[in-house]
């Protein structure tokens, strides 16, 4: 059975490694029989939560008007979503953080609706986290490193780990 795939990717640079992962799980699902849209958030206007729950009064809708709204829809309708970010200090990068964020939105709406889903169906969502990052040399930032991977294992890595089915 296809399955449609929501990535929202945060590089900034457009053939960067983040740019380059991405392009390699889209073909990957895309061989598979899926349908692939991918999003660059560099190319996205998407404002802070400001956290005035407007969309917990207003049945999700938020109060900003920029292109999150878009992508609140693109994600509602997808079976799967990959975000892909690059990671900086340890963590995601600037611009994925706000997307996150304003996912409150349909949080607030669906709390109760997931809490009944889980008690009928505990498998009813499922999420892969994959988290790769390394740099180049001896020295590494501050913290441990286990080595670099080349793009073609973390994709293969991907495909072997997510069930497309």
């Amino acid at each position: 059975m296809s399955k449609q795939f929501l990535v929202p990717a945060s590089s900034q640079r457009k053939n960067g490694n983040s740019a380059a992962l991405c392009r390699e799980f889209t073909r990957g699902a895309e061989e598979s029989g899926h349908h692939v849209e991918t999003i660059f958030l560099r190319d996205k206007k998407i404002g802070y939560c400001l956290a005035c729950y407007h969309c917990k009064n207003s049945g999700g809708v938020c109060a900003i008007k920029d292109d999150m709204a878009d992508i609140l829809d693109k994600m509602n309708d997808a079976d799967v979503i990959v975000m892909a970010s690059p990671v900086y200090f340890y963590a995601i990068d600037a611009r994925m953080k706000p997307l996150i964020d304003r996912t409150v939105a349909q949080w607030v709406t669906k709390t109760r609706e997931t809490r009944q889903c889980r008690e009928q169906n505990p498998r009813a969502r499922h999420a892969l986290r994959r988290s790769v990052g390394g740099f180049g040399g001896s020295r590494r930032f501050f913290g441990t490193s286990r080595g670099q991977l080349p793009l073609e294992n973390i994709a293969l890595m991907c495909q072997s780990q997510l069930s497309c089915r």
